[in-house]
């Protein structure tokens, strides 16, 4: 390994909307790295509790059962479990009894060199890994819970039978594509809150505040809520080729795949050699240019052709937020677990820029 070479992250939020809705957060020690990102809806109020809060709770749960993986699980649970409870305290809307927020979080175990993920919703982590000819290529970390996930549309018509409208399709004007949704308002189908998706009491509130199109009908059960807070956990033994981690909202994996992300990043950091704190800018920056281009063949009209165009645009209802997401990232550059035995040009420089960081 390279004795000299620190693990390094960026981070980086654009908002669409007027403030942000997304969070993030991280943190790291000689043993540990921890990195979250948060992405709000219908407000920030959950959004921000867990960028307070979680990985306290988590910390709480890993201290007493000494295992990430669980650890992991029952903080997702107990976070939502906590915000719903203090939202329900006072003033629903100012409290944000109906907001809600999808969530990925990486803890990567330094000293055994595992990487651990935990999400709930579609926000999601792939690992950036790079072979012996300076490839690069991305590794899924979490699987989005969304219904566009066939398996997820399948569990939710499983536990919801007699419910023809538990999931269905509908026209998203946004992504110019048909979409699933979870009783006409969710692509998402796990989160932290969305209490009127799991709590009967609340969504009869909910009934009261919107049109028939989008009452909650029939009401969940604590049971058999519409949108779970069960965390999918995945863990991964680090080895040679693993180089980034990128965690982001859904707002940056609507405007790319998961291969060019890395890609991006990979040729960012060994190419333009560009400041390892403005790796995350230069994704969100990229993520914004296939947004301008997206805009400019759906509606030329718009008269958003470049990033700068786009740029120029506020956030906010009466500006971007019906353009693109919310995007946030962290992008975390890992240690090298060991050196391969016969680098080649290419890698070799790859490494050296590791060593003179």
């Amino acid at each position: 390994m390279a004795a000299n070479f620190k693990p390094s992250h960026s981070t980086y939020e654009h908002p669409s909307n007027a403030p942000i809705e997304d969070t993030t957060v991280f943190e790291q020690t000689d043993t540990y790295i921890f990195a979250g990102v948060f992405d709000g809806h219908a407000g920030d109020q959950c959004s921000h509790f867990l960028r307070r809060e979680f990985l306290n709770i988590f910390k709480k749960h890993l201290a007493s059962k000494k295992d990430v993986s669980k650890a992991l699980k029952i903080a997702f649970k107990d976070a939502d479990e906590q915000y719903i409870s203090r939202a329900r305290k006072g003033n629903p809307v100012r409290e944000g009894l109906y907001a809600g927020s999808c969530a990925v979080v990486v803890y990567v175990d330094l000293k055994d060199k595992t990487v651990y993920c935990g999400n709930l919703g579609d926000s999601r982590a792939v690992l950036g890994q790079v072979d012996k000819t300076g490839w690069a290529q991305a590794m899924p970390l979490s699987t989005d819970h969304s219904a566009g996930t066939g398996s997820e549309r399948h569990r939710a018509r499983m536990l919801h039978p007699r419910d023809e409208n538990i999931v269905v399709e509908d026209w998203d004007e946004y992504l110019d594509i048909y979409v699933y949704l979870v009783k006409n308002c969710c692509m998402f189908t796990r989160s932290v809150g969305d209490a009127y998706m799991k709590i009967p009491e609340v969504s009869m509130m909910y009934n009261q505040l919107v049109d028939d199109r989008h009452k909650i009908k029939p009401l969940p059960s604590k049971d058999r809520p519409f949108i779970l807070n069960e965390a999918e956990v995945t863990v991964h033994k680090m080895n040679e080729h693993d180089h980034y981690i990128i965690v982001a909202c859904d707002g940056l994996w609507d405007e790319m795949t998961n291969d060019e992300a890395v890609t991006r990043v990979h040729r960012y950091t060994t190419q333009l050699k560009g400041p390892k704190e403005k790796t995350s800018e230069h994704l969100v920056m990229f993520a914004l240019e296939k947004a301008a281009q997206r805009l400019n063949r759906k509606d030329p009209s718009l008269q958003v052709e470049t990033l700068q165009d786009l740029l120029a645009i506020p956030p906010g209802r009466e500006g971007r937020k019906y353009l693109h997401d919310d995007i946030s990232v962290v992008v975390i550059r890992l240690p090298p677990v060991c050196h391969y035995p016969h680098p080649t040009p290419s890698l070799f420089l790859f490494f050296s820029l590791f060593l003179l960081c």
